[in-house]
């Protein structure tokens, strides 16, 4: 009897030790998943070279802390001064040429204004000639004025039509000769934009021999070093932003049905094993 109420304590305490469990388990371990497979994670910024040349100076150490702004490396900007220099000038040229070429055209405004004046004048000369020429043809058939004067209107009718010609073709002349200045103007003032955008992009190259911390971070991977020849987009660094870390963690999907952003979490991780910390699901 005694062994029997012995077994019945036993089995009543295990019931209860399960029940307590059980609940336990529905309490703090049910409503919560969890895993190993999680990660520190940052949004690394990438320190990488965006011209061609060899590097001047570097600034930094792998792990030294920056802040935004701070010069980092320097390339060898001679070459790119140089070309600065060059384009510069040619703006400059461009630019002459340009007011050459607007000059030339007024001074071809003024020559057309000369020469349709003239042409206004030789238009009205034919006219009256041969208005000399109808009466003088008429004196000399009754005899009152010698043949030869009638000859001379005859003449001057010739000179003055001619002189229209001319007049005519001086003009149509100038005219075509502006249109020509007005087509060089407009190929002179795209040459010197082209020489304008040449500079920028020469000025833009030449800031680009400075590279500056785009976030504050800490520096790593350094991958650079004096005198190496860099090419753009070669990575000379990793800037890790001091105040932006989160945790990729990744769970099986058959944990994901009661999961939500902003959602509490506990975080745990290695080398810190006595401390939790809290975050909320993104």
């Amino acid at each position: 009897m005694t062994r029997f109420l012995t077994l019945l304590w036993w089995c009543g305490l295990l019931a209860v030790a399960a029940y307590m469990g059980h609940a336990w388990w529905h309490a703090h371990v049910r409503p919560f998943e969890s895993t190993d497979n999680a990660y520190v994670r940052a949004h690394m910024a990438q320190i990488s070279a965006r011209v061609i040349g060899h590097v001047k100076a570097v600034h930094f150490d792998d792990n030294q802390a920056v802040d935004a702004g701070s010069l980092l490396i320097e390339i060898d900007d001679a070459p790119l001064l140089a070309e600065r220099d060059q384009a510069s000038a040619e703006v400059a040229m461009r630019a002459l040429r340009g007011a050459t070429f607007s000059a030339e055209l007024d001074t071809q405004n003024a020559r057309i204004a000369q020469h349709v004046a003239s042409f206004a004048v030789a238009s009205a000369t034919p006219v009256r000639v041969q208005k000399d020429l109808a009466r003088f043809a008429g004196l000399v058939e009754d005899g009152s004025i010698p043949a030869q004067q009638r000859d001379a209107a005859e003449a001057a009718v010739a000179i003055a039509r001619a002189q229209l010609a001319r007049e005519r073709a001086l003009t149509e002349e100038a005219t075509r000769e502006r249109a020509t200045l007005a087509a060089q103007i407009d190929e002179a003032e795209a040459a010197h934009r082209t020489a304008e955008a040449a500079l920028r992009r020469t000025e833009i190259d030449l800031s680009h021999t400075r590279i500056s911390a785009p976030i504050k971070g800490v520096l790593g991977n350094r991958a650079v070093q004096v005198g190496q020849l860099v090419q753009p987009g070669a990575v000379l660094a990793y800037l890790v932003p001091r105040d932006d870390f989160f945790i990729e963690a990744n769970f099986k999907e058959t944990q994901l049905e009661n999961m939500h952003p902003g959602q509490p979490v506990a975080i745990e991780i290695d080398a810190y094993p006595h401390t939790t910390f809290t975050g909320v699901i993104d």
